[in-house]
């Protein structure tokens, strides 16, 4: 793991929810969702530092936790802790 992925605040792997919208000027690849509003459920991949800013590249979640394939990176003062799941939600969201 590099520095910047253990000095996170918000661990790999971990849900998080992003607090205000997000909108990127132009896609970046395949599956890349250039706009994510405020509130949606997402889980943590990796951690891209860009020159001044870090970033989170993670992938959004759907109303039940679980991945959707679709990708988005978010600036690291819009993501806030996520609210805890139910035991069974929690361990769906990981089988998938």
């Amino acid at each position: 793991m590099s520095h910047e992925e253990l000095m996170a605040p918000i661990g790999m792997g971990e849900d998080a929810v992003v607090l205000r919208d997000v909108v990127e000027p132009m896609p970046r690849g395949p599956r890349h969702q250039p706009r994510v509003r405020a509130g949606t459920r997402v889980r943590v991949r990796k951690v891209v530092h860009d020159g001044l800013e870090q970033r989170y590249l993670v992938e959004t979640c759907d109303e039940r936790a679980r991945p959707t394939g679709w990708w988005a990176l978010v600036p690291e003062q819009e993501l806030g802790a996520a609210p805890e799941l139910p035991l069974r939600a929690w361990l769906r969201s990981r089988l998938t």
